[in-house]
């Protein structure tokens, strides 16, 4: 009855193993209404009054809440939750953790004669329920991280550099990462690369004959930007000749900005060298022809 009467936090340390842990401590509490969960990471301020329970992280524990709820049909919905945590979405925590936990008291309740049945039902029609404001907002926020995953795989432009790294700099607004590092390990499986989210001073970085890794502090060194770094000069020399030809294909009687940048978004073109001038550089417009050559 305690719980029936306050707002019940579960405090987590921000990674969505925590998530997944506290996920699953809340949704042992079966006296606790599903609207009177809130999931708040340590960097979130405390509210007077506020008694969270601080929920420690178990990666091991983590792993299996996963592959136990995976192997009995929630694969898709544990994948969804998490490319919603991977948005920027506000309110996320709250929101994937509300739908993590009603998933795992789901599958808690798949018990006795009639479990494979209930099972199979509620698997399929769990996520389908969008009259659930929580998930609607996973489904919506989720679907725009993989939108911009898909966006950014496309439009990545890898620099070569002097000892033989190759590095792009990308500034999403969500945490796309651990979306896009399976594609690129897999195709350039052979080649030393870093993708590095400078808004998060993350990277992925891959070695040749080794697994991809996600790393935290990821920064420049002091006083460089990402349009000097020490590039080959076959590099510079790829850049302009691109330039050229993005130049000389183009139909001056057929340009249209505005659907071009419906395609490929304005904030993703400081990556792009044929959007801009010297290196690196944001930029408003489309270059000239004058201006590319």
């Amino acid at each position: 009855m305690e719980y029936m009467e306050r707002q019940v936090v579960m405090r987590y340390d921000g990674t969505f193993a925590g998530l997944l842990c506290a996920a699953q401590e809340a949704s042992r509490l079966t006296a606790v209404p599903h609207h009177r969960l809130d999931f708040k990471s340590q960097d979130e301020g405390e509210e007077l009054f506020e008694e969270p329970l601080d929920i420690q992280t178990d990666l091991g524990l983590a792993r299996q809440i996963w592959r136990k709820a995976a192997a009995q049909g929630y694969a898709a919905g544990l994948r969804t939750c998490f490319d919603a945590y991977c948005s920027d979405s506000p309110g996320k925590n709250n929101h994937t953790g509300r739908v993590l936990c009603a998933m795992l008291r789901e599958a808690a309740r798949a018990v006795g004669p009639c479990a494979a049945q209930h099972l199979a039902r509620s698997k399929l029609m769990f996520l389908d329920n969008l009259n659930d404001p929580d998930i609607l907002s996973v489904v919506t926020a989720a679907r725009r991280c993989r939108n911009q995953a898909q966006k950014i795989t496309g439009l990545i432009r890898f620099s070569e550099l002097v000892d033989g790294l190759w590095y792009s700099a990308i500034s999403p607004d969500c945490d796309v990462l651990p979306l896009i590092a399976p594609h690129f390990a897999l195709r350039f499986a052979s080649q030393r690369f870093m993708i590095h989210d400078l808004r998060r001073s993350t990277a992925i970085v891959h070695e040749p004959g080794a697994a991809w890794r996600i790393l935290d502090g990821v920064f420049l060194p002091d006083g460089m930007q990402v349009s000097n770094l020490p590039c080959t000069e076959k590099e510079f020399l790829i850049r302009e000749h691109w330039r050229r030809y993005f130049s000389s294909i183009a139909i001056e009687a057929r340009r249209n900005p505005r659907l071009q940048a419906s395609f490929m978004p304005k904030k993703y073109w400081a990556g792009l060298p044929e959007m801009c001038d010297n290196g690196i550089l944001y930029t408003s417009r489309l270059p000239s022809k004058k201006e590319a050559l």
